[in-house]
């Protein structure tokens, strides 16, 4: 059993010990001494619990998000409910090996595109903050701070709703033809529903 440091200089010596990856090794008086530590009491020591769970959020949250691009497609298209053209959407995109490959082709650049839209349309619309400062300070209540924040938020909410207006109509015309073809290579329920279309045009 360790014995712990009782004086100044024994915890001195001990914060001045050489970490390992099971623990710690301290000097007291000229004697080493192994501490037996959790993992999470030191995190640098241990790459994986320090980068771990943000990466395994990060990589669920895209394999999620690719999962489900195509549900609005499927949900207009082909009338389904919002959890089943989730469901509809997870089976196009992972349902052959290339489609997935085509989703993240066509998804990625689309992504792209809208974060470059709205950073460009950010930097054109600063010169909203010192008009809208300006304009809370007259017309609104006599608060700085307030005026501060509503010339911040000025720029992005112009920049976010110019974007969704720019953005979103090619967005979703390009993932309404990807869930198109992706349909109709995918077996069973696709190619009665293109029987039953079919018949109902003609």
């Amino acid at each position: 059993m360790t014995k712990g440091p009782t004086t100044p200089e024994e915890l001195r010596a001990e914060e001045s010990g050489h970490r390992t990856q099971h623990g710690v090794v301290s000097t007291t008086f000229g004697v080493l001494h192994r501490v037996i530590v959790p993992k999470w009491e030191y995190p640098d020591l241990f790459v994986l619990l320090r980068y771990g769970p943000p990466l395994l959020g990060v990589a669920i949250a895209l394999l999620l998000r690719l999962g489900w691009t195509l549900a609005p497609a499927a949900a207009s298209a082909e009338g389904l409910s919002p959890r089943a053209a989730m469901r509809r959407s997870w089976s196009l995109v992972w349902g052959r090996t290339s489609a997935w490959f085509r989703t993240v082709a066509v998804a990625l650049p689309l992504g792209g595109l809208t974060v470059g839209l709205y950073v460009l349309l950010h930097l054109v619309a600063r010169p909203l903050r010192s008009g809208t400062v300006s304009l809370f300070l007259e017309w609104g209540p006599d608060n700085t701070y307030g005026a501060y924040a509503a010339g911040l938020l000025a720029p992005i909410a112009a920049a976010l709703l110019l974007t969704g207006a720019l953005a979103l109509p090619p967005a979703h015309t390009a993932l309404a033809i990807l869930h198109r073809r992706l349909a109709r290579r995918s077996p069973g329920r696709d190619r009665r529903q293109d029987l039953t279309t079919g018949a109902a045009r003609s």
